[in-house]
């Protein structure tokens, strides 16, 4: 009965995405699989997926801002600049 569940959530995940990406201009890249991953299992119904799924990369993206900035070492208000400008950059790829 799981999988039959994982699978019908999997499946609506690609329709989902698939729809998404051809009513854009240009090519997006996949759903985050980490976020899809916590959709199916936090059992998210398929008319809150979209949402989910954008404040879910959203947290995302400034995690891994954040670790970008830190390992470049940059701090103060030029960290708070890279990481916004990272993940302004990142969201255009959502």
């Amino acid at each position: 009965m799981i999988k039959s569940t994982l699978s019908q959530y999997s499946a609506a995940l690609f329709l989902l995405s698939f729809s998404f990406a051809s009513a854009q201009e240009h090519p997006t890249p996949p759903a985050n699989p980490d976020c899809a991953a916590q959709a199916i299992s936090n059992k998210i119904e398929p008319a809150g997926i979209s949402s989910f799924m954008k404040k879910c990369e959203n947290e995302m993206a400034q995690r891994n801002c954040e670790a970008a900035a830190a390992d470049k070492k940059i701090t103060g208000k030029a960290k708070t600049g890279f990481v916004k400008n990272c993940v302004k950059d990142a969201a255009q790829f959502q």
